[in-house]
């Protein structure tokens, strides 16, 4: 969902969902509550609605850091538009090669998929023993939309629409 402030470059940035923000999440869940599990990102936008979900549902809600959005460093905050304005070789630079065009501070496009992709893979590989088994119960994980293109890039295809508050169901092997 739209966080107060519209549309930002944020990621470490914890802005909280906006009304209209709100009304998106609601909206993608729908009718859509087969879930048994929240798992949700740290930043209070993902979290305060897997929260309110989860209240709704009886569910737990699980927060897990390694879910949170990429840090954009001293861009954090700033719209694309402004930054197109101001200084767009170095935003063209880092569409085209984020690693090694990174805005101080931030963390490298590698570091952040490996993460999300470590994440991922914990979640829904879990040993029955030790965990709950995705395969056999249905779970709803709350991110950022710029986090889902990156879970689909593991061993299996996605084909995303995302928009603010997007229900997207990945397909388990």
């Amino acid at each position: 969902g739209e966080p107060v402030g519209g549309q930002l470059l944020r990621g470490s940035q914890d802005d909280p969902l906006s009304d209209l923000g709100w009304q998106q999440m609601h909206d993608s869940v729908g009718g859509h509550k087969p879930w048994t599990r929240i798992v949700t990102s740290p930043l209070s936008r993902c979290q305060a609605f897997a929260n309110k979900l989860g209240e709704d549902l009886s569910l737990c809600v699980d927060i897990n850091p390694m879910f949170r959005e990429i840090s954009f460093g001293e861009w954090e905050g700033k719209s694309v538009k402004e930054l197109m304005k101001h200084d767009p070789k170095a935003l063209r630079n880092y569409w085209e090669d984020p690693d090694n065009h990174a805005p101080q501070g931030s963390e490298l496009m590698s570091d952040f998929i490996h993460r999300i992709h470590t994440a991922w893979e914990a979640l829904v590989l879990a040993p029955k023993a030790t965990a709950f088994s995705p395969a056999a119960e249905p779970f709803i994980v709350i991110l950022s939309a710029n986090i889902v293109p990156s879970v689909c890039t593991l061993p299996f295809t996605c084909n995303l629409k995302l928009g603010s508050g997007s229900f997207v169901p990945i397909p388990m092997f």
